[in-house]
């Protein structure tokens, strides 16, 4: 090649390996939860214009959210969150701030959340911020931070040191309950428990913490309680909430290990007289409003109430990991309401259909086929 063309394609290659270099400037945030003035911080690197998806879906007060983008621009850095997961649609501003400023991103219109942020936008402002101070106990996770809880965002649940009421009305750790057991739903009812989710595997999760005139419970950001007389989720209970007859004092965030005891009824009644559901947000007011089915008649129910013990066995074993991977909330953002019927009918004959070759699978069943088989060959 012509030794003009040579130096014109070497400056080419020059321009697009400085634009590379741009497009992948990393940049830094200190991510400050449950105070507003950087004092507990977790620190996260971004590359320029790359695309973040969420290892769950996060719910903040201005919806749910799947994936978040970083820019800088004339000395603000910006977070931008989306619906899905390559940063492409629903796209919302969540907050653009000044770099290298300690700067309090807690919503008016939102008094839980509490938080604030510290960022740079190129390599010599990295350097400036320094080194972010310790994150405390107290400081709830977020989408930001670089290491995630495993659950949180995902299945909504109670911290693991919550206590149900047994039908007795004797207080009962809810993570030894299994499928089988009565608790109280209600001050003079009482349901049973179809199963109890997170009983084997552990999950940490992000918590909101309520204390109350009666006590202090704990649970997800949306799983669904009654406040002032009405299931709402736990995002929105603030000082002056009414949990029954007892009266909010204060709210904080933190994080923790959850338990999930699902009951027939879709209600439960926690430590200190606190009524709450036993679903999340997204599939509360469905299971509460049911008054047949799914709720109290399906198989599900059925199957856990003739065989409880071989029940809880079979979510711990095969539902859970399921579950886990593929969590069924994403179906139902995908169906039109009509079809939300079919959906559960199809699911319970799934969920029925698997327990039955579970239950054969397993070594007390064969047992109990040889068994059978043995007595009718003695009775002829």
């Amino acid at each position: 090649l012509p030794p003009p063309l040579l130096k014109k394609m070497k400056h080419v290659a020059l321009f697009v390996a400085f634009l590379a270099a741009a497009h992948a400037q990393t940049v830094t945030q200190y991510y400050c939860q449950g105070n507003t003035d950087c004092s507990s911080c977790t620190k996260s690197s971004y590359d320029l214009g790359n695309c973040y998806t969420y290892p769950a879906p996060y719910t903040n007060w201005q919806g749910t959210w799947k994936s978040q983008q970083v820019t800088c621009s004339n000395d603000k850095f910006a977070v931008n969150v989306y619906t899905d997961t390559d940063c492409t649609d629903g796209e919302a501003l969540w907050y653009d701030v000044p770099v290298l400023v300690c700067t309090d991103i807690s919503p008016a219109e939102y008094p839980l959340y509490v938080a604030s942020v510290k960022t740079s936008c190129s390599a010599s402002e990295n350097d400036k911020l320094g080194a972010p101070p310790p994150p405390t106990s107290t400081s709830s996770p977020s989408p930001h931070a670089e290491d995630h809880n495993d659950d949180d965002g995902g299945d909504p649940c109670f911290s693991r040191d919550t206590f149900a009421l047994s039908a007795t009305g004797e207080t009962i750790p809810m993570a030894s309950l299994r499928s089988g057991d009565l608790v109280q739903d209600g001050a003079s009812s009482t349901t049973r428990v179809i199963v109890n989710q997170h009983r084997e595997a552990t999950f940490k999760s992000s918590l909101v913490e309520i204390e109350h005139a009666n006590g202090k419970l704990a649970l997800t950001p949306d799983h669904v309680l009654s406040v002032n007389g009405e299931f709402v989720p736990a995002r929105n209970v603030a000082p002056g909430s009414k949990l029954g007859e007892s009266e909010v004092a204060r709210v904080v965030c933190n994080a923790g290990e959850v338990i999930n005891p699902l009951t027939a009824s879709g209600k439960i009644l926690t430590q200190g007289g606190v009524l709450a559901s036993t679903y999340p947000e997204w599939i509360a007011s469905y299971m509460l409003s049911s008054t047949l089915v799914p709720l109290p008649l399906s198989l599900s129910n059925l199957v856990s109430f003739l065989f409880p013990e071989t029940t809880q066995a079979y979510y711990d074993a095969v539902i859970e990991p399921l579950v886990t991977r593929a969590h069924p909330k994403y179906l139902k953002e995908a169906l039109p309401a009509a079809l939300y019927p079919a959906a559960f009918l199809v699911g319970d004959l799934a969920l029925a259909a698997g327990f039955g070759t579970f239950a054969l699978a397993s070594p007390m069943a064969a047992v109990a086929v040889i068994a059978a088989v043995v007595l009718q060959k003695w009775h002829k």
